[in-house]
């Protein structure tokens, strides 16, 4: 028989800590740096980079996996949201891209709005929600819609010309 002492070192579970730690709430189009800490062998994130740090801009929950320099593993998790921002061309409503939409009239969903644009056809204060990927629904900024409803009823037959015809991005009106 023999006897060996100090023949087995125990070493720590590593435990990592993304920087910034979470949730992180972003705009679209900003980014955040993700860090996985350092002093460790290796690290693997959920998207298949293999660096200390990366660049996220897509809302989801990103993990990485560490290894220490025993061969030990430990992970850690940070959820990121990012907020759709909504544009008004005087026609339709844009929403910045994403996989799910649901547009709102003064905070009440529009039935069957569910694409990246919409035309509004009343005054009011128009959002839209996106789905985002581990982190459920995500409100946009707010936009103020101010519809004017200019009628041609009140014009008699052949009292107004509009031109040119065919007509191409402007056009013009001229009553007699």
């Amino acid at each position: 028989t023999t006897i060996k002492t100090g023949y087995i070192s125990v070493s720590a579970e590593p435990v990592p800590v993304i920087q910034p730690p979470g949730p992180i709430s972003m705009v679209y189009g900003e980014s955040a740096l993700l860090d996985g800490g350092a002093d460790f062998a290796s690290w693997l994130w959920n998207t298949g980079e293999t660096t200390q740090q990366i660049i996220v801009s897509d809302c989801g929950e990103y993990s990485v996996e560490v290894e220490d320099m025993n061969g030990c593993s430990g992970a850690a998790s940070v959820v990121v949201s990012v907020s759709p921002v909504v544009t008004f061309d005087f026609v339709v409503l844009i929403s910045t891209p994403a996989t799910s939409y649901q547009w709102l009239l003064n905070g009440i969903p529009i039935v069957g709005a569910t694409g990246q644009t919409f035309a509004p056809t009343i005054s009011g204060d128009y959002s839209v929600q996106v789905l985002c990927q581990g982190t459920g629904w995500i409100n946009s900024n707010v936009v103020p819609v101010t519809m004017i409803i200019i009628g041609l009823s009140e014009t008699p037959p052949a009292q107004i010309k509009i031109y040119p015809n065919p007509a191409t991005d402007i056009i013009f009106l001229k009553s007699n």
